[in-house]
């Protein structure tokens, strides 16, 4: 069998057996992708479910739910480290979306159509003791 690069560099006139070729090659290749495929192993498929339980956990902690989206980091945070990165400097003018829309927002939060204003206390304003 030719090589795809050995079909191509061939003059399609002077060629009548270039379909077939192709064909061919084509079958080879999807078979070889196919196998391919089919040799994802156990610990291969356990990643692809931790990758899709992980998809909105917090970008920060990448251990809470995320439950904000920031529209200049363009990243999705829990409220907890949402709060630590935005708290000084030009981070707290960022504005937030809520992961949901607001019509299937939970109960505790309150968004509307364009912003979400989060509460958050920072170290300030904790008693640590």
């Amino acid at each position: 069998m030719r090589t795809l690069s050995a079909l191509l560099d061939d003059d399609l006139e002077d060629d009548e057996q270039l379909p077939e070729e192709c064909r061919a090659l084509f079958e080879h290749v999807a078979a070889a992708a196919s196998k391919d495929a089919k040799d994802l192993g156990d610990e291969d498929a356990a990643q692809l479910e931790q990758t899709r339980r992980n998809e909105f956990l917090c970008v920060e902690c990448q251990v809470h739910e995320a439950e904000l989206f920031c529209e200049q980091c363009h990243d999705y945070f829990c409220e907890l480290c949402c709060g630590g990165q935005h708290r000084k400097g030009n981070r707290r003018k960022h504005t937030f979306q809520p992961r949901f829309p607001a019509s299937k927002a939970p109960p505790a939060v309150e968004a509307n159509a364009t912003t979400m204003d989060v509460e958050m206390e920072t170290r300030d304003a904790v008693d640590y003791d």
